[in-house]
This record gives structure tokens, sequence and C-alpha cells, in this order.
């Protein structure tokens, strides 16, 4: 097993981690809210390992399996964390985008990502 697939066995667990929390303890919970920021963690941390070695379709698929546990209807933590996780991860497309020569998408994502990190407290 190659260490990328390591990871994303990794992920997956968190994946189903997080989703039996929910159904069990609700997204309120603080252990919950732990393994959410956990996961997102996760997703970027990877994406940015998959971009270092120019797999640029996983870490975007990564880094877009975060943006929708950060936006989803079911809402975790704090606005703040959430607004703070989200800058993460438009930050991190950026880096994709800007390596990948697409300029303006890249910079049309470091202005969301600044956005969101100053409306942050």
């Amino acid at each position: 097993m190659s260490r990328s697939d390591g990871a994303l066995d990794s992920i997956t667990f968190s994946e189903k981690s997080l989703a039996q929390r929910v159904k069990a303890f609700g997204t309120a919970d603080a252990e919950t809210i732990r393994k959410w920021k956990q996961l997102n963690t996760e997703y970027n941390v990877s994406a940015m390992k998959f971009l270092q070695g120019e797999d640029y379709e996983t870490a975007l698929d990564l880094l877009n399996r975060a943006k929708q546990l950060i936006t989803a209807d079911v809402k975790f933590g704090e606005q703040d964390d959430r607004r703070k996780l989200l800058a993460i991860t438009y930050n991190n497309m950026s880096c994709i985008y800007k390596r990948r020569g697409l300029l303006k998408t890249a910079l049309t994502l470091a202005h969301k990502a600044l956005k969101l990190e100053t409306e942050s407290t």
C-alpha cells in the first residue's frame, strides 16, 4: 500500500467515525465538533501532500470534501470556526490553481480566503 493509499484510508475511516458520532451524539457534542475539525484538518493537510506530488485531482477532491463539510446544511461548531476552516480550505485551493497556472481562479479563491479571515475574530 502506498503512502497516499494510507492517507485516503485514514480519511475514509475518519469520515465514517464522524458519521457515527453525529448519529449517536449530534452535531453539538464537543467530541463530535473536535472530530469534525480534525477531519477538516486531515482533508487540508492531505490535499497539500497530494499537491506536492502533483496529484491535483485528488488534492482538489479532498479540498472540495472539506468545503462541503464546512458549508453543509448540518452545522458543526461556531460560525467563526467554520469561517476559519473555510478560509484555510480556499487558500489551499488557491495554491493548487496557482500551481496549475490558473491565476485568475487562484486569485479569486485567495480573495475569498482573505475576506473570511478578516471576518473571523
